[in-house]
């Protein structure tokens, strides 16, 4: 972020493997009040267009459940493309232990979107 918070850049997007991506925010209203009303983003490399090419993107269902012991989990689900012949799909879990580190909804969980993209 730069100091006047005018531009920043980040390097990973839900729908997009890892890329450099800059974004610049738009101000309305005077200096002491600024309040970004909206921003412009564009992406300045394309460092996997293998991967964006060949991959359709899942979208990523967040779950809220109860363990056995009260406490409340949150769990990611990216279901598969298609259903092949109307049976479920194999599941795979990716157990996270917490509280360091979270498996988020984006490109550095890839592999999530790999296996979708699989069946």
């Amino acid at each position: 972020t730069t100091a006047d918070l005018q531009r920043f850049v980040f390097t990973n997007s839900q729908k997009h493997p890892p890329d450099v991506w800059l974004g610049e925010n738009i101000y309305e209203g005077d200096a002491l009040h600024r309040i970004p009303t909206s921003c412009s983003i564009r992406r300045l490399t394309e460092l996997n267009p293998l991967h964006q090419d060949m991959l359709e993107i899942v979208p990523t269902q967040r779950m809220r459940y109860e363990s056995s012991d009260g406490w409340q989990i949150d769990a990611l689900f990216t279901p598969p493309l298609s259903q092949k012949n109307g049976t479920p799909p194999p599941l795979i879990v990716n157990v996270h232990g917490g509280p360091t580190g979270a498996w988020t909804d984006d490109w550095d969980n890839y592999r999530s979107q790999l296996l979708a993209a699989d069946g």
